[in-house]
């Protein structure tokens, strides 16, 4: 009988959590005003899953996951204290990676490489904190390099 009820209890608990509003104001999100640690999730219409984020004190804090509405990975970010910070690649729909960007303190800090959907790279950039670094390279859809920029 314990168990019933201790199963029970679990249940209404759980219930309550998922109904509770989270609110976004001022880059932070809150439940009733304080905020909130743990993890976030977001459904499309459908009940699909939209984003799971990884909040602490309101702020982002570890992975970020955003999906397309067929459930497959979209995006992968990662936060520290709320800011940017690590490799962060987008999925195309045939689930190839598009791009991979880099940030460091908020800042584009690193390699940024885009391919198209054919999988074909297009581009190739490199910044030092926010600042345009080195050789950037562009290709044509064919794989070809067309051009070359020092910074």
């Amino acid at each position: 009988m314990k168990k019933i009820v201790l199963l029970c209890l679990m249940a209404i608990f759980s219930v309550y959590l998922h109904a509770q509003i989270i609110e976004y104001r001022d880059g932070r999100y809150y439940i009733d005003n304080k905020p909130y640690t743990g993890l976030f999730t977001e459904y499309y219409e459908s009940g699909a899953k939209k984003t799971e984020i990884m909040l602490k004190d309101g702020y982002p804090h570890g992975a970020t996951v955003l999906y397309y509405e067929n459930g497959e990975i979209q995006e992968q970010r990662y936060y520290n204290k709320g800011k940017k910070d690590g490799t962060w690649l987008t999925y195309g729909k045939n689930r190839n990676v598009t791009a991979q960007a880099n940030y460091k303190n908020d800042l584009k800090d690193g390699m940024w490489i885009i391919w198209d959907e054919n999988g074909i790279k297009r581009y190739e950039m490199y910044y030092e904190k926010g600042m345009k670094k080195g050789n950037w390279y562009m290709w044509d859809e064919n794989g070809n390099l067309i051009q070359e920029r020092k910074y």
